[in-house]
């Protein structure tokens, strides 16, 4: 997640992770993070289908309350390739713009068009109703360098303390 905030002069940070979490934050064991999932350092989350080609994706419980009240997201395109790392699409929220980066390399074979008309799924049920996109998988590795959840935690836990 890249966040852009409007009320912070020219503020541009790649991820939740480089932001400084101060007191206001809730700690880390207040977030949830599903045992079944894979995460990336800059937030989203990353769910394989039984078959293991089609991965689904959103953004994590951390993310979804760091930015607070979503009101719009720019989905991306069917049919779009995409490459682990880069943007796959944009959230909108009344505190900023984040960017949703791809967690796996390959082609978008579904999007989640409920959010055109309710994107606080991505707020209300992050990890199930509130996805962004499936993506078909290129690369069989870029799952499994992703984190898993305890490694997750860790990060989130080490984040707290800076």
């Amino acid at each position: 997640i890249r966040k852009t905030m409007r009320r912070v002069a020219a503020s541009s940070v790649r991820g939740f992770n480089r932001r400084r979490v101060t007191a206001s934050y809730r700690c880390y064991a207040s977030f949830k993070t599903p045992q079944d999932l894979r995460y990336t350092k800059t937030h989203e989350w990353v769910r394989l289908d039984n078959s293991s080609s089609i991965a689904t994706q959103g953004i994590s419980d951390y993310a979804q309350q760091e930015l607070k009240a979503v009101v719009y997201v720019d989905l991306p395109s069917v049919g779009q390739s995409v490459k682990k790392g880069e943007t796959i699409a944009s959230l909108d929220s009344q505190k900023a713009t984040a960017e949703c980066y791809a967690g796996v390399t390959g082609e978008v074979v579904e999007v989640n068009e409920k959010l055109n008309d309710q994107p606080n799924l991505v707020n209300n049920d992050p990890y199930g109703q509130g996805w962004i996109a499936k993506v078909r998988v290129a690369e069989s590795g870029d799952v499994q360098s992703l984190l898993d959840a305890p490694a997750y935690e860790q990060m989130l836990k080490d984040h707290e303390h800076h």
